[in-house]
């Protein structure tokens, strides 16, 4: 098997990955490939035109399924030259989903209702072949996709420039340029000869019943809505490839999987043509098929030009959010909605459009606070002193509690978790944000996952509030420089109309401490960091006291290392993501349209997204800390006690 060293190589396995060999009693038998848990695609002759128990099998294991759809079904299979009526198309149904090795990322070329785009251009195909031996084996072809040939009326891709051996029928063509699956393999042109064959295109899932089509297509782009290996080699590719991609795709990959992903968790409206239409009138007056659901419906969309107006795949976005009612949906769609339109540069449009609904909602606006203080004590380093003070507004300050006696970690924060429920009541707020001041080596105590409140052991502090980290040594800088710095850095956050922009800091980064210290001095500078560590591991710590020192504003980083690198035995050159590029690139994404004063409420809300069913362990809010230096936020010097009622 063909499978190199590049990126394309990587694909490659990642294609064998998800191939299967299909068996069963009394059928011809061939190749198939998860498309997503528990569905598998083949062709109908493999498995001899007709439902019924099959199993599939692969290198490391085999599961029994269920032929749910064969076309064309027996006897009038055949047409006069001897192949299989259009569109020789089975399903597969696997009810164990836990051992799917993995599942192809499907490329659905509908094009405004037209199924024959002038495609060509390169692909590579992985099947069980039974050419050289009768046992079936993995076997691989390089092929050149050129156009479209008609079979009763039906457009069929074109292959050449390999041979398509016996038991290939089934495979996956796997397109090298997009890293798209584009159809299956029918037939071939001669038995084991390099003369290529015939492909059924993606677009002929069509012909499936329209419920079956939607949960294959949802169970799809669940599966894919999280950047794993599969999108991440996409982008990748498609960053390598992009001059041979004409025209580039409006959305790439792993915002278009992510996307994907959120629409495949809406319940499906009646009215999704009619929808349609209103977001993409004038540009398309009419659609020569009739779409099925948010995932056509958005393929459809994304192929047209950017304009003057609000694209349509923006007003598509804006009219399901009106018609979704699940919370937590509600929250991912906007987010969504809010980092589409930046990438657009349709901000400003779509605020219009949406009009008010697209600013923070009023809780988010509130500004009253808990912040506690804690510093090391004089005597003894390892012991701590902390103060609450309760913070209601500019210049509103009052000293809830000051703890006097000295105490080490954990007692610590024992005592702290016993007055904030307090001082949390007494503000009364239900939205307030909690913050902490702490010096270096306690930043990354997961303060966020506390559970104060005995009645309610489910609900961690980090999901019921914005909870933020600052930094000590700015707070007690004397010559007061660094608060100097971080104001003036937090001023142009805070004018910015678009997003926050992130430097992103990935898993050894082989930057110099001298080399960072002067970055952060450069006129343009930096104003937020997202790291891929947490401040413990000492490259990221230094990268951490360099951009405090000069006074950078907003870091977020993950709490736990990256096991990839900073294991006791760190891995390399497994061709796999690690943990940290997976969350920087994740929470670079989830941040896109977010402002700096929102950014621990959008936070707060990660950290709940993270608790919903089908979110992953890779999920950014199961990890990310957030340090946010609002230079209001800052306690007078003489600061008067709370009263006791």
């Amino acid at each position: 098997m063909f499978h190199g060293g590049s990126k394309t190589g990587e694909l490659s396995r990642k294609l064998a990955d998800c191939v299967v060999l299909v068996e069963g009693d009394d059928i011809e038998g061939g190749t198939g490939f998860f498309v997503a848990p528990g569905y598998v695609l083949t062709c109908s002759h493999v498995v001899g035109w007709r439902r019924g128990p099959v199993t599939v099998t692969w290198p490391a294991g085999s599961l029994h399924g269920t032929v749910v759809f064969a076309d064309p079904e027996a006897p009038d299979h055949l047409t006069s030259a001897g192949l299989t009526q259009y569109p020789d198309l089975a399903v597969i149904e696997i009810e164990d989903t836990t051992s799917v090795p993995g599942c192809v990322f499907l490329g659905d070329r509908v094009f405004l209702g037209e199924q024959r785009p002038g495609l060509e251009g390169s692909a590579h195909v992985e099947g069980y072949a039974t050419i050289y031996s009768d046992e079936p084996h993995l076997s691989s072809a390089r092929l050149t996709y050129s156009g479209f040939t008609d079979l009763q009326n039906q457009p069929l891709l074109r292959v050449s420039g390999d041979e398509i051996p016996s038991g290939m029928s089934g495979s996956p063509l796997l397109d090298m340029r997009t890293g798209e699956v584009l159809g299956l393999v029918r037939t071939n042109r001669n038995a084991n000869q390099p003369h290529g064959g015939l492909a059924l295109p993606v677009a002929a899932l069509r012909r499936l019943p329209g419920d079956l089509l939607r949960s294959i297509w949802r169970a799809h782009d669940l599966f894919h809505a999280d950047e794993g290996p599969w999108t991440s080699l996409r982008t990748q590719l498609l960053t390598q490839q992009r001059q041979d991609v004409s025209p580039p795709p409006l959305i790439n990959p792993a915002d278009e999987a992510a996307l994907l992903g959120i629409l495949a968790r809406l319940d499906r409206v009646e009215d999704v043509n009619a929808v349609f239409h209103h977001a993409a009138y004038p540009q398309v007056p009419s659609l020569n098929i009739e779409l099925l659901d948010y995932h056509d419906t958005v393929q459809v969309l994304a192929n047209l030009p950017l304009g003057g107006q609000l694209h349509p795949v923006l007003r598509f976005l804006a009219a399901l959010l009106d018609r979704c009612h699940d919370p937590v949906l509600q929250v991912l769609l906007r987010e969504n909605l809010r980092r589409l339109a930046v990438m657009f540069d349709q901000k400003a449009v779509l605020d219009e459009h949406l009009g008010s609904e697209s600013g923070p909602s009023p809780n988010l606006r509130r500004t009253s606070s808990v912040l506690a203080e804690v510093v090391p004590s004089a005597h003894d380093p390892d012991q701590y002193l902390f103060t609450l003070w309760l913070y209601r507004g500019p210049g509103q300050w009052d000293t809830q509690f000051r703890e006097t006696t000295p105490r080490p970690e954990p007692g610590l924060w024992q005592r702290i978790q016993d007055e904030l429920p307090k001082a949390l009541r007494r503000l009364g707020e239900r939205h307030a944000i909690v913050e902490f001041v702490l010096p270096l080596e306690l930043l990354n105590e997961p303060i966020d996952r506390w559970q104060l409140w005995p009645e309610q052991t489910a609900t961690r502090l980090g999901q019921r509030h914005a909870v933020v980290l600052r930094s000590l040594d700015n707070w007690q800088d004397e010559e007061e420089t660094r608060r100097e710095d971080s104001a003036a850095r937090w001023e142009y956050l805070r004018d910015l109309t678009g997003p926050v922009p992130l430097t992103l800091v990935r898993c050894r980064d082989d930057r110099e401490r001298e080399a960072w210290a002067g970055l952060f001095q450069l006129p343009a500078g930096q104003t937020a960091l997202a790291l891929a560590n947490p401040p413990t591991e000492p490259s990221t710590g230094e990268v951490i006291v360099e951009g405090l020192f000069a006074g950078v504003p907003v870091l977020l980083w993950r709490r736990d290392l990256c096991d990839l690198h900073y294991s006791d035995s760190p891995r390399s050159g497994t061709g796999e993501s690690c943990a940290g590029t997976r969350f920087l690139d994740t929470l670079d994404r989830s941040l896109q349209g977010v402002g700096v004063t929102d950014l621990p409420w959008k936070v707060r809300d990660l950290r709940n997204m993270a608790t919903q069913p089908g979110a992953d362990d890779d999920h950014p809010g199961h990890q990310v800390v957030l340090l946010w230096e609002d230079p209001e936020r800052r306690p007078p010097d003489e600061y008067p006690l709370a009263s006791p009622s």
